[in-house]
This record gives structure tokens, C-alpha cells and sequence, in this order.
């Protein structure tokens, strides 16, 4: 304020605190339901999110009961399936899988691994996956289902992962993209015939034309063409089909293997992908670019193909930081003068 003798005065007012306190909630989602052959190994995708405002864990169980070998695992780059280096947390003595300091904000997958016997009874098996939180003990146990479904006759699985989770936009940047294409029941005769699959890719993934390759169960590659024509495998002449087109601003690839998926080609072997390269264009806004694969095929024996979809895979498009400082030239200044 100014005096009457026009003096300007400065005071500080009372102080006002505000106490920001702990909160802690968090989210598991979603239902899942997979199809396998009986003998063969359901995996599980989940989403574990901490929603609260501070540092938290969790405690995972299920509800397999005695099953032997059922595993919960950190799903480290978010791709649905387990990659070499990811291992199951051990259990204490009630059953519970601690999952340790999720950051606020921060979200993590929860891969569920489930072995099946050849003996199985029932045509479905159903379970649950329970998450609490050790912050704030409470809190109410969220839990999401879980339900296992038998096919016959031949099952065709297809697993997507990228060779990277995440990355900046600063530049271009190359993701090579893998399709697992399986079929887990273990007798060779049981062919899922017709199979075929169409990708269409998120308009911030551009496909790179030729960059596309199968890798037959022999493990010998063949390069496709991304033309709309009849190919054949390299190795052993059975029949291919692969194209590359576009779909309004997206691009889309579809694959065929007229001849089928042989049995006993399991998700564990390492032949039997389609695998392609995609660019994610310089100055991405940051977020989720989420993709999964559409896929169908006719079991052996069967007359109708069976619709599925593939596990969805997100890449993560990650903040950076540019600038740029330009300046003003001065060409020459005169003692004490003022620049």
C-alpha cells in the first residue's frame, strides 16, 4: 500500500496451508475369456492401474485352487505374451503375488498362465484374478473373470509383439512387427484350414512397402510381395497370399494360408510368423497406439469358420523435449556502451 506521504509499503498476509493427503485407489481390468485345446496353456492379459495419488502395492491371487503351475507374471513390455527374462512372482504362504511401488498414474500388465491336462473334464474352466491394495488395506478386492474354453479339431492361436514398447517421436521411428500364427492342438492331423488374417494398423503405424516376410514351420523365410497375388512358400511350394492396401488413412495387411495351420505348432516354437516392419512418423503426439489382429479359420471336420481376435498389443508413444535459441548479432560495440 502507499502512505500518505506516498510511500509504498510491502507486507506478507497470514499464511494459508493446504494439506494434500494420501489417496489410494487403483483398477483392474478387463474379463477375458481364451480358447485353447485341451493339454495346451491359457494365458491371461490384464491391466493393473494405480489411480490414487501416491506410491502403492498389491496383492494378486487367484482362484485355480491346487491346479499345479499356475503363474502370475509382470508382463515387463506389455506385448500379452511371456518374453525370456519375465518370471512368475512367488507366492507367499496365503497364495498372495506381491506386485511392489506402482507410481501414481502408472499402469502395468498382468500376464495369468494356466496349464491344462488332455484329461480335462467339463468343455470350460472359469476362475478369477483378485488384486488389493496394501496401501490402504480396506479398500474393497477388485476382481476380474477368467474362463478357459476346449476346441476340437484343430485351434489356431495368433499372437502379436512388437520388438519395442515404447519410444519418442523426436524422429521416425522403425517397429518390426511379429505374428505368431499357431495351432496348439498336439495332433498333426487336426489342420485349422482356411486361416486367414487381416491387420489393420493404426493410422500413426505406417507400413514399409516389402517389408513383409513369412517364416514357414520349417523355419525357412520367404519375402512376400505386397501385391494382390497368389505366392507360395519357398521352401516346400504351399500356397500364400499377402497384401499391402490402403483403407482410407490406414494401411492394411492381409495374410492367407489356404492349405491351413498344421497341428502340434505350438505358441512355444519358434517357426511359423509373419513378421513386418511399421514407422511411427516424427512428431506423434504423445499416447497409447493399441493394435490387434482379426483372424478366422475352420477347425478340421468343421464346415464354418470361427471368428477370433488376437491379443491386443499397445505402444507407447513417450514425451521429449526440443528446442532451439536463436540470437541477435551485434558486429561491434564501443567501450561502455550499453549492449
Amino acid at each position: 500500500y502507499f502512505t500518505e506521504a506516498n510511500q509504498q509499503k510491502f507486507l506478507q498476509s497470514n499464511i494459508v496451508i493446504t494439506r494434500v493427503n494420501s489417496i489410494y485407489n487403483f483398477s483392474l481390468t478387463p474379463d477375458r475369456t481364451t480358447i485353447i485345446t485341451k493339454g495346451g496353456t491359457a494365458l491371461f492379459s490384464h491391466t493393473l492401474t494405480n489411480i490414487g495419488n501416491s506410491v502403492d502395492s498389491y496383492d494378486l491371487s487367484h482362484d485355480y485352487g491346487l491346479r499345479p503351475n499356475v503363474r502370475i507374471i509382470v508382463d515387463r513390455n506389455n506385448n500379452g505374451i511371456v518374453d525370456a527374462g519375465e518370471t512368475a512372482i512367488t507366492p507367499d504362504e496365503n497364495g498372495k503375488h506381491l506386485v511392489s511401488n506402482i507410481n501414481p498414474g502408472e499402469r502395468i500388465n498382468i500376464l495369468v498362465s494356466v496349464p491344462t491336462s488332455v484329461g480335462e473334464a467339463g468343455s470350460e474352466i472359469n476362475s478369477k484374478l483378485h488384486a488389493e491394495s496394501k496401501g490402504k488395506t480396506d479398500l474393497p478386492k477388485l476382481s476380474v473373470d477368467e474362463q478357459i474354453l476346449f476346441q476340437t479339431g484343430g485351434n489356431a492361436i495368433v499372437y502379436k509383439a512388437l520388438n519395442k514398447a515404447s519410444g519418442s517421436s523426436e524422429n521416425d521411428t522403425e517397429i518390426t512387427v511379429y505374428l505368431k500364427i499357431a495351432n496348439d492342438d498336439p495332433t498333426a492331423s487336426n489342420i485349422a484350414k482356411d486361416f486367414s488374417l487381416t491387420d489393420t494398423l493404426d493410422t500413426k503405424f505406417k507400413y514399409v512397402a516389402g517389408s513383409a516376410k513369412w517364416k514357414n514351420y520349417n523355419g525357412i523365410d520367404t519375402v512376400l510381395s505386397d501385391a494382390d497375388d497368389n505366392e507360395s512358400d519357398s521352401h516346400n511350394n504351399q500356397p500364400l497370399k499377402f497384401k499391402a492396401e490402403k483403407e482410407g488413412e490406414k494401411d492394411k495387411l492381409t495374410f492367407e494360408l489356404p492349405n491351413g495351420v498344421p497341428g502340434d505348432s505350438p505358441l512355444s516354437s519358434s517357426n511359423g510368423y509373419l513378421e513386418f516392419r511399421v514407422v511411427v512418423p516424427a512428431n506423434t503426439p504423445i499416447g497409447t497406439i493399441p493394435n490387434e489382429v482379426n483372424y478366422k479359420f475352420t477347425p478340421t471336420g468343421e464346415t464354418t469358420s470361427i471368428p477370433r481376435i488376437s491379443n491386443r498389443v499397445n505402444y507407447e508413444v513417450l514425451k521429449y523435449v526440443r528446442a532451439t535459441f536463436t540470437g541477435h548479432h551485434i558486429p561491434e560495440g564501443q567501450a561502455g556502451e550499453t549492449l
